[in-house]
């Protein structure tokens, strides 16, 4: 337990018969301080595959924030709005989606609105701690001054957060 320093989960958790007990997983063998970078699918087809894998669940921001109580610092990121949710459920959409995304994208951009709560998907940046500790009472130890080095890592995970989101 407390051994790995980052988790990257893109499109596995709408699988798991127990998601509750995957997160709880993720978050024991996360050390304090550890990253995670989850993607699930919102607005989106059942996918399932016979005899693979099944397609149990679709999680909204309400429900993201739930699951991930026991984190600090979460951040949740929509990936797409209407249009790129309206894609997926297209015709032949897996072979024309280089064509269809940016299309989708444009069309996102253009008709954008802040409240409107369609999206294809979420993107989820979440930091473990300890229950019994705050952000603030972690060492901050970094062999360059000031914590450079943790404050470098975390703008390349956000960066990648949201290049990810329409990629």
């Amino acid at each position: 337990s407390e051994s790995v320093g980052a988790i990257i989960c893109k499109s596995v958790l709408e699988h798991l018969e127990e998601p509750g007990q995957g997160i709880a997983e993720m978050r024991r063998i996360l050390k304090p301080g550890g990253k995670m970078l989850l993607y699930v699918p919102f607005v989106y087809p059942y996918h399932a595959r016979t005899g693979v894998y099944k397609d149990y669940f679709r999680f909204s921001e309400d429900a993201l924030r739930y699951l991930f109580r026991d984190f600090k610092a979460i951040e949740i990121q929509k990936v797409g709005g209407y249009f790129r949710a309206l894609m997926f459920f297209l015709p032949w959409q897996h072979r024309l989606k280089y064509i269809l995304e940016p299309v989708a994208y444009v069309f996102d951009v253009m008709f954008r609105r802040d409240r409107g709560s369609t999206t294809a998907g979420y993107y989820l940046y979440a930091v473990k701690y300890p229950r019994t500790q705050y952000p603030d009472a972690l060492p901050r130890r970094s062999p360059i001054r000031g914590g450079e080095c943790r404050a470098r890592a975390d703008d390349a995970i956000r960066r990648y957060f949201f290049f990810a989101a329409y990629h």
